[in-house]
């Protein structure tokens, strides 16, 4: 069906050969009646019908100019607004920012004409009308006023007045204001006036008196007489009231008014107080409760629930037991929560059910809501700490944390040192540990890294060693194997270097000295020396910690490295033993190999001696028998 539409459309159209000649610009295409295609600059008549043309057109009493529907016809000239017919009914002319309307009043009941001034008029003069839509300019030249004014007018010239005038009539009284009949002016009721004549020409005075009884408590409570009819200066003369001192209030006794001491504490002190007897406070089983631009600012209990407040909303929403706050908005959102000591602006002021919590400082615990037991000394002390309990903080952002960071059983002593991360079991002393040096749960860290020396009495920590709680216990540490491979060395460090590699932002490391860091000699190990020495022993050396990250450093306890020196001691002093017997057996086989030496010497020695004996007879027995 759609098909068939279409190709009817298109027949229709290509039968009006439109394309059959080219029109010059600004011509229009129309139809006769016969159907007859024409391009003409101007439509006929029966074609300028259908719309408002350029020339004009002639029309009948159905054509009209503007909408059909609610909305405004709009007229514009250089393609700006200059007038708009309102929907509503009204012509309104337009400047670009506001319209002037002129517009027919609903309760008109039949057509007006007006017809306009041929001229300008002049300055100062006024649109008249004659009564019949005849308007002309007109002066203020003798006018006549024949309706009642009222309000205050300037007037000028000579003026007749036939009805009644009210208000003030002012200005210079000369003889063409004189009234025609004098006539006396007099006041009666409340406020009485003797008369006085008045003929128009000249001031008058008024001499006045409050009548007797005039003011009266009724009409100061109906309304009749109020505060302004009173003015500010007006007073009683004091001869009038019995004498008083200075500062001394009026009261009443019965129904006579006498002079007493103001029975309060004035807005600019009292002086003559006795502070056994006079206070601030009640006398009554009552809490005592202080307020500032009208909300809970101080609050004291005399007995249960056993709550202290001082400060602007401190424990403002509170419903728990014996808790103490001093300081702008302190424990401001607490509920349930008890026996907590905020002191400081907006300490504990998220706590909501916490217990037992104490915070010292601005914004000490400021995010804690719902964890107990915890201490902040200092400002900013565990700020961000919500859930976290048992921990210590003192000092300045001591326990920081992070946006959603809670800690457990910690404790930071030190400004800005914490982790920033959940941490349970740690400790910091000393100012600025980063959160880098802590790597995990359960440690202790001393100082930071500007630190060079840690001094104390006594050069040693006592640990637990009791074999009763010793389990699986292996004597497998390697001795001399594992230390002979150990290279000792001095070093220089650069604690800078250290924290690019925590990434410790630039705004933390300005407020850290290197310079004794950087300039002493140090003397120890190399953590990767000793990692090499472990793979080549196959000793796993629990002293040296390796890199869980990128942002992670090796560390080394050198505690840990007497265990293998006491080894290394024990193997040596048993090569030691050993070379020690042997050598008593070798000085006991030298001994006797001594002996066997000095019995040889001796023998040789006897057997030289015989030798010696025998020598000498073989001599006398050759001497002998040459003599024969």
């Amino acid at each position: 069906m759609k098909k068939s539409f279409l190709l009817f459309v298109l027949a229709v159209f290509c039968s009006f050969s439109l394309f059959a000649q080219i029109p010059p610009y600004g011509k229009v295409l129309w139809l006769d009646s016969n159907g007859t295609q024409h391009w003409d600059f101007l439509p006929p008549q029966a074609i300028q019908n259908a719309g408002w043309a350029l020339t004009g057109n002639a029309i009948t009493g159905a054509h009209f100019l503007g909408t059909t529907n609610a909305f405004d016809l709009i007229f514009r000239t250089n393609d700006t607004v200059r007038m708009r017919l309102w929907a509503t009914g009204g012509l309104g002319l337009f400047n670009g920012t506001y319209y002037i309307t002129f517009a027919v009043p609903a309760s008109l009941t039949s057509n007006l004409t007006f017809t306009l001034p041929t001229s300008y008029g002049t300055s100062g003069q006024f649109l008249t009308t004659n009564g019949s839509g005849i308007l002309s300019w007109g002066s203020e030249t003798d006018p006549l006023w024949t309706n009642d004014k009222s309000g205050t007018t300037t007037i000028t010239g000579t003026w007749t007045f036939s009805n009644t005038i009210t208000g003030n009539i002012s200005g210079n009284a000369g003889t063409a204001t004189a009234l025609q009949t004098a006539r006396n002016f007099a006041l009666s009721g409340d406020v009485t006036a003797s008369a006085v004549s008045f003929n128009g020409t000249s001031n008058v005075t008024l001499n006045t008196t409050i009548a007797n009884n005039a003011i009266t408590s009724a009409k100061i409570a109906d309304g009749t007489i109020v505060d302004a009819d009173i003015s500010n200066s007006a007073a009683i003369a004091v001869s009038k009231l019995a004498a008083g001192t200075n500062g001394q209030v009026l009261t009443t006794s019965g129904v006579t008014p006498q002079w007493t001491n103001f029975p309060g504490w004035s807005l600019t002190g009292n002086s003559g107080t006795n502070p056994s007897t006079n206070f601030i406070g009640t006398t009554d089983a009552k809490a005592l409760q202080i307020k500032v631009n009208n909300q809970k600012s101080g609050w004291i209990d005399y007995d249960y629930p056993y709550n202290t407040a001082w400060g602007y909303q401190t424990l403002v929403n509170n419903t728990g037991i014996a808790n103490t706050a001093s300081g702008y908005e302190a424990l401001y959102s607490n509920n349930t929560g008890s026996g907590n000591t905020a002191s400081g602006a907006w300490a504990l002021t998220a706590n909501t059910s916490g217990i037992a919590n104490t915070a010292s400082g601005g914004d000490a615990l400021y995010s804690n809501t719902t964890g107990n037991f915890n201490t902040a000394s200092g400002s900013s002390a565990l700020y961000s700490n919500s859930t976290g309990s048992y921990n210590v903080a003192v000092g300045y952002n001591a326990g920081y944390g992070g946006f959603g960071v809670n800690f457990n059983q910690c404790t930071f002593v030190g400004a800005n040192s914490y982790p920033t991360t959940d941490r349970t079991n740690v400790t910091m002393l000393g100012y600025g540990i980063s959160n880098a040096e802590c790597t995990g749960d359960n440690q202790v860290l001393l100082g930071n890294t500007s630190v060079t020396q840690i001094r104390a009495a006594v050069g040693s920590i006592t640990t637990y060693s009791d074999a009763r709680f010793k389990t699986n216990v292996r004597e497998d540490v390697h001795g001399l194997d594992f230390v002979m491979k150990l290279r000792p060395v001095t070093f220089n460090k650069d604690p800078m270097l250290l924290h690019r590699i925590w990434g410790t932002p630039d705004s933390v490391l300005k407020n850290y000295d290197f310079t004794d860091a950087r300039s002493r000699r140090w003397i120890g190990l190399i953590a990767q020396d000793v990692e090499q020495a472990m793979k080549e022993t196959g000793f796993e050396f629990p002293g040296l910690h390796r890199p869980q990250n990128d942002k992670d450093v090796y560390t080394l306890d050198y505690g840990d490295l007497v265990m293998p020196l006491i080894k290394s001691v024990q193997e040596q002093q048993m090569e030691i033993e050993q070379l020690r017997q042997e050598n008593s057996k070798l000085r006991e086989e030298n001994a006797k190999l001594r002996q066997t030496a000095a019995k040889h010497e001796a023998q040789i020695n006897q057997l030289q001696a015989e030798i010696e004996t025998i020598k000498q007879q073989v001599i006398n027995l050759g001497k002998f028998s040459q003599a024969k």
